[in-house]
């Protein structure tokens, strides 16, 4: 199956690529690749900028400290404490709702995840 390349919707995001579905798992242009099996949960939630989709993994601390820059890796550590997922994908950034993303996820992953 063909990757599922899903990019920044907004102009002013450029068309980003925001996440790469992928055979082996999510790859992220910040986390790197997130394979199936250290993602827990993929919750669909509301919040303040409208329904997203949370990836939670097992292991944060590896992949914050793939962050690049120090002073983001201090905000996705400072974010945990929060509660606040590794990665939170809105449907006016994705242009998919959140339920359409885990489907899409789902179905190359060959697997259900814990909503």
């Amino acid at each position: 199956m063909p990757p599922l390349i899903v990019r920044a919707r907004p102009w002013y995001l450029r068309q980003k690529v925001v996440l790469t579905v992928t055979d082996e798992g999510l790859e992220s242009p910040v986390f790197g690749l997130i394979p199936w099996d250290s993602i827990r949960s993929l919750p669909a939630v509301n919040g303040y900028y409208g329904r997203r989709l949370e990836v939670d993994v097992y292991d944060h601390e590896l992949y914050i400290s793939r962050m690049k820059s120090p002073l983001v890796r201090v905000l996705g550590r400072v974010g945990l404490l929060f509660g606040w997922p590794l990665l939170g994908l809105t449907d006016q950034v994705t242009g998919m709702t959140p339920e359409q993303l885990r489907a899409e996820i789902e179905l190359r992953a060959g697997r259900t995840f814990p909503h």
